[in-house]
């Protein structure tokens, strides 16, 4: 029976690893072009977004078997933190359901990845 819970979670992970790659996909598309300015800087013209933000998801309480990671939700919290410092607006989930997860990546998807120029 254990052996069939381990192939289940083993399979969730595998759809979470692949849906969490094609949204990276997809902000990268919708970043390339979404919210860039030029400027110049040592005399040549470059581009910088006018807006960045962040999706930071944190893990610590496991199951079937797996121990408690005590120290993510500090690790959350300073990469927040290092993130607000260098402009980023910060969205963090912690210990979500694979539902909450889910929604978690439409939302900030929603809320931020289809932005148009200003």
């Amino acid at each position: 029976m254990q052996k069939y819970a381990n192939l289940i979670n083993l399979d969730m992970n595998r759809k979470i690893l692949v849906l969490f790659l094609a949204l990276t996909m997809q902000l990268l598309v919708f970043g390339q072009s979404r919210g860039l300015i030029e400027v110049e800087i040592d005399g040549e013209e470059t581009q910088l977004y006018t807006e960045s933000y962040a999706l930071v998801i944190g893990v610590s309480d496991y199951t079937n078997g797996w121990d408690d990671l005590p120290g993510v939700k500090t690790d959350v919290e300073q990469v927040k933190t290092a993130l607000e410092q260098n402009g980023f607006k910060v969205t963090t989930v912690m210990n979500p359901t694979s539902d909450k997860l889910f929604s978690a990546f439409d939302d900030f998807i929603k809320n931020y990845g289809s932005k148009e120029h200003p």
